[in-house]
């Protein structure tokens, strides 16, 4: 699994500039295996982490989708997120063993 990020601004109500970086998940070339590091295990404890519990990618996008049912675009961003976790859970199962239980 490669990662790339992307900086991009974004104005808040009060005109301040804040910048952040959006983590992208890019699929490893065909015939290699997906390798977890550093980066993608903390991506994947802040997404499965909710108001101090443990829980699974869908139980958070459940969540999600009641709060931004008003909010297309932003339901969307969140589901990619969601499911970047999805993956990275996917791939410690198959790759090295290690399920949700076992976190």
């Amino acid at each position: 699994m490669t990662v790339g990020t992307v900086t991009r601004t974004v104005f808040s109500s009060t005109k301040a500039r804040h910048r952040y970086r959006t983590v992208i998940f890019i699929p490893a070339p065909a015939g290699s295996a997906p390798v977890v590091g550093e980066m993608e295990l903390l991506y994947l404890a802040d997404k499965l982490c909710r108001r101090g519990e443990v829980v699974m990618p869908e139980d958070t996008l459940r969540a999600l989708e009641s709060r931004f049912s008003d909010n297309h675009a932003a339901l969307e961003s969140a589901r990619g997120r969601m499911i970047a976790a999805r993956v990275i859970l996917d791939t410690l199962q198959s790759q090295y063993g290690i399920s949700f239980t076992d976190l």
